[in-house]
């Protein structure tokens, strides 16, 4: 056996490389790059800033929109025809009732303390979602109320 390297020829003593240019930076400028000096921003122009702690608010016709699709969509789940029509009508709606906050204040005011409720209702829609059927289902209230089904005992007689 000979002391030769794995991958070497016999009697060669290193592994020779091409020469190859050393790789050189490309000259430093003489003077920083410019930056774009940045125009005075007046009141009119500036944009609204957002409130601290988060994002701001969507526009109150669709706050209203969003709200009134939902309602629309939890009554579907009881009688599907005033589901789609409160749905269907739910953009001319906020469109009418966000013209009425800007033509008066008591009406935003009330609007506004409305939408703040706004996930307390959801909570509590989706709450009798739930309640309703089962309250039906054992006979304390009437079937067919809200859309509830009758007990499987009541619709096999």
């Amino acid at each position: 056996m000979s002391d030769t390297a794995p991958g070497m020829i016999e009697g060669q003593t290193g592994i020779e490389l091409p020469a190859v240019d050393p790789v050189q930076a490309p000259p430093a400028p003489d003077a920083p790059p410019k930056r774009r000096a940045r125009a005075a921003k007046t009141t009119a122009d500036a944009k609204p800033r957002t409130p601290r702690g988060g994002a701001r608010q969507p526009k109150l016709e669709t706050r209203l929109g969003t709200n009134l699709t939902s309602l629309g969509i939890m009554v579907g789940a009881f009688n599907q025809a005033d589901g789609i029509a409160i749905v269907q009508g739910a953009p001319a709606l906020s469109e009418a009732l966000a013209g009425l906050a800007e033509e008066s204040p008591k009406a935003r005011e009330f609007m506004e303390g409305a939408l703040s409720g706004g996930a307390w209702l959801k909570v509590f829609t989706a709450l009798g979602g739930i309640a309703v059927p089962i309250l039906a289902n054992h006979g304390l209230i009437p079937a067919g109320l809200l859309g509830a089904a009758p007990p499987p005992e009541a619709a096999s007689a």
